[in-house]
């Protein structure tokens, strides 16, 4: 019981590295900073890596009944103190772990609107211009005068 504790506050200390990590790669995204951005993945990784040892570990723990939950575990419990002690170490986990999904949401959606910003500069750039459908029901393109073209 003891090292069921151990690992789900280790489990538990990791994911909260795992969003700070998270809240600094939406950082370096945002601020276009390549350098940060790169550390922050290496030290992400090597996170993953200490994550998925515990979870081996905590799986271990259950080995002889692989298909039982945490919640299911803690509830069938009869020690309330150590049960309680669970339920909290839960709460937390999934919590942190709810924080970390919607900052990497975050970071998508940055990344999407960046890409969908320099798609447009690009375009207007090129001079393609989109200027409706065609016969195949596609839209089509038509290259006029650009910016890279024109003549300062």
């Amino acid at each position: 019981m003891d090292k069921l504790v151990e690992i789900l506050q280790k489990q538990l200390e990791f994911h909260k590295k795992e969003y700070k990590l998270a809240c600094d790669r939406f950082d370096a995204i945002e601020k276009n900073d390549i350098k940060k951005l790169n550390k922050t993945i290496l030290e992400e990784r090597e996170l993953t890596k200490n994550i998925e040892n515990l979870e081996n570990q905590r799986l271990e723990l259950f080995e002889d009944k692989k298909h039982i939950k945490l919640i299911d575990y803690i509830n069938d419990l009869a020690d309330e103190e150590i049960k309680k002690k669970l339920l909290n170490i839960r709460t937390e986990l999934k919590s942190i772990i709810e924080d970390i999904v919607q900052k990497n949401n975050d970071c998508k959606n940055i990344i999407e609107i960046s890409n969908e910003m320099l798609e447009k500069v690009l375009k207007e750039l090129s001079g393609k211009k989109e200027i409706g459908y065609n016969k195949y029901k596609k839209k089509e393109n038509v290259s006029s005068n650009n910016l890279l073209n024109t003549k300062i």
